[in-house]
This record gives structure tokens, C-alpha cells and sequence, in this order.
């Protein structure tokens, strides 16, 4: 009886779940595609803007279609999701409460099945990470969504009389957008954003690894001249000259805080772009003073 009661439990919990939301059928809009073909022959007679404002309603009512089985898509997973959990600890719970209430063999076999399920948790539990990445799955569904749906807005806009984006046009950027709603579409993309992110942060790597040690200790002469530019951008007061000195050197500026502070921003990108490999600061510091020479005085160069 305990095996009995153990096995029909944890199977009650292996339910499967779709992987991509229902199509547009009957019950949605009478129509077993969207547009449907009715749609597709009374477009065709429509002329003008008539067939531009058949054509955006046809679309409306697809779209509103697709979004109400999307949402339920949604649902059904969020639900899964908080449901998977569940199943092991309530039935854990379950047994254990019924081997206090027996005795005997019955009493360890109840017990023991608490602790078969207990451990069955322990691996059901990894739908935690279900869970945590269930909110990224759909992010990625509803930004595919969210592009196809800009672009189906743009092409009715673009053409409101539909000579060029027709209903049949429209029909393939709607299945497109029903087809987006796929987790296994999701997950793919989601992959190939992570690879393309660990091949960039790999091929920096290799550039660092593979670079020669440099000596980043300022020279005596640089020195004077990074002293030189600092000292006068720290005592500059005038919001237009720090904001022309920070557009010359491309660095972004907090404008929120006050002027000593946005000077401090300047100096410190200053500085920061000095302290390359040796055989690079005349170069860098040149480059810093002819970007300031403007707002700042630069010492001839000899």
C-alpha cells in the first residue's frame, strides 16, 4: 500500500508540458487559420482605404487572438512552476504523518517511504532552477513577440491602403508572431546570446593573455605635464567649458552633481588614460592635451 500510494504520487507528478502556445482555432475566432481564407477573398474586393482598414481590423482580431492563447501559455508554465515543488513535500509530510499513526512493519514502511520521497525532492527540487529561469524563457519570447509586432506596426503604417503589405503579407508576419510564443525557440536564443557572450569574453582573454608584460609606472616628464592638465581642470567652475572638455574627450559626465565633481570625473578619465604601457603615454598624453587645448593651457611642445 505505501509503494502503491508512492508510486501514484510521484507520477501524478510527471506531467508533461507544451512547449509552444496553441494555434488560432475555431473557438478563438471561427477560423481554423488567421487570417482565414474568407478573410483573404473579402480583402482581395476591398479597394483604397477600405482595404487598408480591413486589413489592420483582420490583423487586430488575430492579434488579440494569438495574445489570449499566449497569456494562457504563460499561465500553464508559471503554474507548472510552482506546482513541481510541491508534489514531494506534501506527500512527505503525508506519509510521515501516517507512520505515527500506525504500527509495526506498516509503521517503517510509511517512514521509509517519507524518506524515499524526501530524497526524491532533493532532485525534484532542481525545478527551482525552472523556476529562476522560467522569467528569462519568457522575456525572451515576449521581446521576439515585441520585434515581429513593431515590425507588422510599421508595415501598416507605412502602407495604409495595403497595396504593398497585403492581408497575405500580414498572414506570415502573424504566424511568425504566434510562433515566437515557444520556449524551445526561447531557450535557443537565450544560448546562442550566452555563447556569443562566453566566445567574446573568451577571445579577451586570449588578446590579455597573449599581450606583453608592460611597465605602466608614469615617466618624470609625463608626470609634469599630467600634473599640469589636472591642476587646471580641477579649478575650472564653468558648467559649459567642464561640459566642452568632457565632450572633447568623449567621456560621460554626471551633470546632477556639482562642478568639483564633474571636474573630479574629468581628471579621473584623465589619469586613467595616461596609465597605458610606457611606449603609449606620449601618445596618450598627447592626445589628452590637444583634446583640452582649447579650454586649458598646453606647454609647447619642444
Amino acid at each position: 500500500m505505501p509503494a502503491l500510494m508512492l508510486s501514484t504520487f510521484v507520477l501524478s507528478g510527471c506531467t508533461s508540458i507544451n512547449g509552444m502556445q496553441d494555434s488560432v482555432v475555431d473557438s478563438d475566432l471561427h477560423k481554423s487559420v488567421c487570417p482565414s481564407a474568407a478573410d483573404l477573398s473579402t480583402f482581395q474586393n476591398k479597394t483604397g482605404a477600405d482595404k487598408g482598414e480591413f486589413r489592420d481590423r483582420t490583423i487586430l482580431d488575430c492579434i488579440k487572438a494569438i495574445d489570449t492563447n499566449y497569456k494562457f501559455f504563460k499561465s500553464d508554465l508559471q503554474r507548472e512552476a510552482v506546482t513541481s515543488n510541491l508534489i514531494p513535500d506534501v506527500l512527505a509530510l503525508g506519509l510521515s504523518g501516517a507512520a505515527v499513526l500506525t504500527k509495526s512493519k506498516t509503521a517503517k514502511q510509511f517512514s521509509q517511504g517519507a524518506l524515499a520521497v524526501a530524497g526524491i525532492g532533493a532532485a525534484v527540487d532542481k525545478d527551482v532552477f525552472y523556476q529562476q529561469t522560467l522569467p528569462a524563457i519568457e522575456s525572451s519570447m515576449d521581446a521576439k513577440r515585441d520585434l515581429i509586432l513593431k515590425g507588422i506596426v510599421d508595415s501598416e503604417k507605412g502602407d495604409p491602403t495595403a497595396t504593398s503589405y497585403t492581408l497575405e503579407s500580414a498572414g506570415i508576419d502573424l504566424d511568425a508572431y504566434e510562433s515566437a510564443g515557444n520556449i524551445y525557440a526561447a531557450i535557443s536564443e537565450l544560448i546562442t546570446t550566452a555563447n556569443g557572450s562566453a566566445q567574446a569574453a573568451k577571445a579577451e582573454l586570449t588578446a590579455s593573455q597573449n599581450a606583453p608584460y608592460c611597465a605602466t609606472l608614469v615617466t618624470s616628464d609625463i608626470h609634469a605635464r599630467l600634473v599640469n592638465v589636472t591642476s587646471q581642470i580641477k579649478t575650472v567652475t564653468d558648467q559649459t567649458k567642464l561640459g566642452s572638455m568632457a565632450k572633447a574627450l568623449n567621456v560621460p559626465l554626471d551633470t546632477s552633481v556639482d562642478v568639483q565633481h564633474q571636474a573630479g570625473q574629468i581628471v579621473a578619465a584623465v589619469v586613467n588614460r595616461v596609465h597605458v604601457c610606457g611606449a603609449q603615454q606620449p601618445t596618450a598624453m598627447a592626445a589628452i592635451e590637444s583634446a583640452l587645448a582649447s579650454n586649458i593651457t598646453v606647454p609647447t611642445a619642444k
